[in-house]
Protein backbone atom coordinates (compact mmCIF):
# COMPACT_ATOMS: atom_id res chain seq x y z
CA UNK A 1 0.00 0.00 0.00
CA UNK A 2 1.17 3.21 -0.88
CA UNK A 3 2.19 5.36 2.56
CA UNK A 4 -0.08 8.15 2.42
CA UNK A 5 -3.33 6.21 2.35
CA UNK A 6 -1.63 4.21 5.44
CA UNK A 7 -1.20 7.74 7.00
CA UNK A 8 -5.11 8.72 5.92
CA UNK A 9 -6.18 5.24 7.60
CA UNK A 10 -4.20 5.87 10.54
CA UNK A 11 -5.54 9.62 11.28
CA UNK A 12 -8.79 8.08 10.40
CA UNK A 13 -8.78 5.46 13.12
CA UNK A 14 -7.47 8.02 15.44
CA UNK A 15 -9.81 10.32 15.13
CA UNK A 16 -12.93 7.49 15.31
CA UNK A 17 -11.29 6.27 18.64
CA UNK A 18 -11.38 10.10 19.52
CA UNK A 19 -15.04 10.39 18.94
CA UNK A 20 -15.95 7.35 20.73
CA UNK A 21 -14.21 8.21 23.63
CA UNK A 22 -15.82 12.06 23.45
CA UNK A 23 -19.27 10.16 23.42
CA UNK A 24 -18.83 7.46 26.11
CA UNK A 25 -16.98 10.74 28.37
CA UNK A 26 -20.58 12.31 27.70
CA UNK A 27 -22.86 9.15 28.57
CA UNK A 28 -21.27 9.12 31.65
CA UNK A 29 -21.42 12.78 32.59
CA UNK A 30 -25.09 12.19 31.87
CA UNK A 31 -25.76 9.41 33.43
CA UNK A 32 -23.75 10.42 36.84
CA UNK A 33 -25.67 14.12 36.49
CA UNK A 34 -29.06 12.70 36.23
CA UNK A 35 -28.28 9.87 39.39
CA UNK A 36 -27.80 12.63 41.92
CA UNK A 37 -30.80 14.30 41.50
CA UNK A 38 -33.19 14.47 44.11
CA UNK A 39 -35.39 10.92 44.69
CA UNK A 40 -39.00 11.98 45.47
CA UNK A 41 -40.96 9.39 47.49
CA UNK A 42 -44.28 9.49 46.88
CA UNK A 43 -43.88 11.28 43.67
CA UNK A 44 -43.92 14.17 46.25
CA UNK A 45 -41.36 17.38 46.94
CA UNK A 46 -42.04 20.87 47.59
CA UNK A 47 -39.53 23.57 47.13
CA UNK A 48 -39.51 26.75 48.75
CA UNK A 49 -40.72 29.57 46.14
CA UNK A 50 -38.62 32.12 48.00
CA UNK A 51 -34.96 32.42 47.31
CA UNK A 52 -31.94 31.34 48.83
CA UNK A 53 -33.23 27.84 49.46
CA UNK A 54 -31.93 24.68 47.43
CA UNK A 55 -33.20 21.37 47.94
CA UNK A 56 -29.17 19.93 47.66
CA UNK A 57 -28.63 19.08 51.29
CA UNK A 58 -31.61 17.74 53.55
CA UNK A 59 -31.30 18.50 57.17
CA UNK A 60 -31.97 15.65 59.61
CA UNK A 61 -35.29 16.54 60.13
CA UNK A 62 -36.10 16.42 56.83
CA UNK A 63 -34.88 13.34 56.32
CA UNK A 64 -37.04 11.71 59.26
CA UNK A 65 -39.81 13.46 57.77
CA UNK A 66 -40.15 12.80 54.23
CA UNK A 67 -40.27 8.86 55.55
CA UNK A 68 -43.58 10.23 57.66
CA UNK A 69 -46.94 10.20 56.05
CA UNK A 70 -47.26 14.03 54.70
CA UNK A 71 -50.69 15.32 56.75
CA UNK A 72 -54.18 15.41 54.64
CA UNK A 73 -55.22 18.92 53.59
CA UNK A 74 -58.12 18.81 56.29
CA UNK A 75 -56.38 18.69 59.57
CA UNK A 76 -55.15 22.29 59.01
CA UNK A 77 -56.58 25.42 59.67
CA UNK A 78 -59.37 27.53 56.78
CA UNK A 79 -60.45 30.49 55.98
CA UNK A 80 -63.00 32.10 53.77
CA UNK A 81 -62.04 34.80 51.38
CA UNK A 82 -64.45 36.99 50.10
CA UNK A 83 -62.59 39.66 47.05
CA UNK A 84 -65.41 41.92 47.50
CA UNK A 85 -65.20 42.34 51.27
CA UNK A 86 -61.96 41.14 51.73
CA UNK A 87 -60.67 40.22 55.38
CA UNK A 88 -57.76 42.25 55.98
CA UNK A 89 -55.66 39.65 57.92
CA UNK A 90 -55.08 36.14 59.14
CA UNK A 91 -53.20 35.59 62.29
CA UNK A 92 -50.63 33.21 62.49
CA UNK A 93 -49.41 32.25 65.80
CA UNK A 94 -46.40 29.53 66.39
CA UNK A 95 -43.10 28.58 67.92
CA UNK A 96 -39.83 28.32 65.39
CA UNK A 97 -38.10 25.05 65.57
CA UNK A 98 -35.14 25.49 63.09
CA UNK A 99 -33.76 28.31 61.09
CA UNK A 100 -36.78 29.75 59.29
CA UNK A 101 -40.26 29.29 59.24
CA UNK A 102 -42.63 28.78 56.31
CA UNK A 103 -46.29 29.15 55.60
CA UNK A 104 -47.98 28.05 53.03
CA UNK A 105 -51.68 28.68 51.70
CA UNK A 106 -53.56 26.74 49.62
CA UNK A 107 -57.05 26.54 47.74
CA UNK A 108 -59.46 23.93 49.51
CA UNK A 109 -59.47 22.60 46.01
CA UNK A 110 -55.89 21.81 46.09
CA UNK A 111 -53.98 19.02 47.67
CA UNK A 112 -50.52 20.05 48.46
CA UNK A 113 -48.99 16.48 48.68
CA UNK A 114 -50.25 16.03 45.11
CA UNK A 115 -49.49 19.34 43.43
CA UNK A 116 -46.95 21.78 45.81
CA UNK A 117 -46.55 23.78 42.76
CA UNK A 118 -50.43 25.23 43.96
CA UNK A 119 -49.46 27.40 46.48
CA UNK A 120 -50.77 30.68 46.59
CA UNK A 121 -48.69 31.83 48.96
CA UNK A 122 -45.10 30.31 50.01
CA UNK A 123 -43.01 32.44 52.02
CA UNK A 124 -40.13 31.21 54.23
CA UNK A 125 -38.33 33.31 57.07
CA UNK A 126 -35.45 33.59 59.25
CA UNK A 127 -36.11 33.19 63.04
CA UNK A 128 -34.77 32.09 66.17
CA UNK A 129 -35.44 28.25 67.71
CA UNK A 130 -37.63 28.63 70.75
CA UNK A 131 -38.35 32.02 69.41
CA UNK A 132 -42.42 32.61 69.33
CA UNK A 133 -43.68 34.11 66.24
CA UNK A 134 -47.05 36.18 66.44
CA UNK A 135 -48.08 37.94 62.78
CA UNK A 136 -51.10 39.11 60.80
CA UNK A 137 -50.62 38.22 57.17
CA UNK A 138 -52.21 40.82 55.26
CA UNK A 139 -54.19 38.68 53.02
CA UNK A 140 -55.27 41.76 50.50
CA UNK A 141 -51.03 42.05 49.29
CA UNK A 142 -51.54 37.72 48.44
CA UNK A 143 -54.07 38.69 45.37
CA UNK A 144 -56.36 35.45 46.25
CA UNK A 145 -59.82 35.18 44.96
CA UNK A 146 -62.67 34.64 46.19
CA UNK A 147 -62.89 31.12 47.81
CA UNK A 148 -62.42 28.77 50.76
CA UNK A 149 -58.35 27.83 51.71
CA UNK A 150 -56.12 26.23 54.04
CA UNK A 151 -52.69 27.23 55.12
CA UNK A 152 -50.23 25.76 57.20
CA UNK A 153 -46.96 26.40 58.92
CA UNK A 154 -43.87 24.24 58.74
CA UNK A 155 -39.97 24.23 60.07
CA UNK A 156 -37.24 24.96 57.50
CA UNK A 157 -33.38 24.72 57.98
CA UNK A 158 -30.57 26.56 56.06
CA UNK A 159 -31.18 24.06 53.35
CA UNK A 160 -33.47 22.08 51.52
CA UNK A 161 -37.17 22.34 51.80
CA UNK A 162 -39.34 22.66 54.57
CA UNK A 163 -41.21 19.81 56.90
CA UNK A 164 -43.02 18.97 60.06
CA UNK A 165 -46.46 20.78 58.45
CA UNK A 166 -48.63 21.71 61.33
Amino acid sequence: MDQKIKEKIYKLSLLLVATVLLILLFIWRFNRDTSSAPVQKNNFQVTPISSGFTNETATTSETVSSISPLPAPDKFSTFVYDSTNPRKSLPVKLTCQDTHYAILIFSVKDDYRENSAAARFNQAKLCQPGEKINLNLDLSALNLSSGKYYYFVADQGLSGSWYNAR
